[in-house]
């Protein structure tokens, strides 16, 4: 007897800029039929322009992954 898993995500970004700042806010949504679990990681991500070339970047946030099927057995 096999068993199905599905997974699913999708994310959602917005871009906005202060001068050579550039500030993108973002949330991923997953699910996964084998935790039975629906959740969302938020993230930001921060960019600013130091010359034509050269970019800071900087970014922070939740990253989740679900469990293997092997922990859960």
């Amino acid at each position: 007897m096999s068993s199905k898993i599905v997974e699913f995500a999708s994310w959602a970004t917005y871009e906005h800029f202060f001068g050579d700042l550039l500030i993108s806010p973002s949330i991923r949504f997953f699910g996964n039929s084998t935790i039975g679990k629906d959740s969302y990681d938020p993230r930001l991500i921060a960019k600013y322009r130091l010359t034509d070339v050269d970019v800071l970047k900087f970014g922070v946030g939740q990253y989740s992954a679900a469990p293997s099927v092997e922990r859960l057995a």
